[in-house]
C-alpha cells in the first residue's frame, strides 16, 4: 500500500479546503505548512516581490517517508 502525504499552505482558507477534500480522497495524510511569523497581507506580498524566503515552522513528518507528496498552494493573481 502507498503512503501519501497532502502538504499544502493557505493564507485564507481556501487551499486547506481542497487539500483536506485531496487527503480524503487519497486516504493521505495532512500537513499545514506555517510560518514561523504570520505576515499581513502586504508584507507578504512585498516579501514574495523582493523573493524573500519564507522561515517556516519544522515540518511534523518527512516526505521522505512517503511514496507520494502532494502540494496545495494558493494563487495570487
Amino acid at each position: 500500500m502507498s503512503r501519501v502525504l497532502t502538504v499544502y499552505y493557505s493564507r485564507t482558507g481556501h487551499t486547506h479546503t481542497i487539500a483536506e477534500a485531496v487527503a480524503r480522497g487519497l486516504d493521505a495524510d495532512l500537513e499545514e505548512l506555517q510560518e514561523r511569523r504570520k505576515q499581513n497581507l502586504l508584507i507578504a506580498g512585498l516579501s514574495a516581490l523582493f523573493k524573500r524566503e519564507a522561515e517556516l515552522k519544522p515540518a511534523a513528518n518527512d516526505p521522505g517517508d512517503y511514496d507520494l507528496v502532494v502540494l496545495g498552494t494558493p494563487v495570487w493573481g
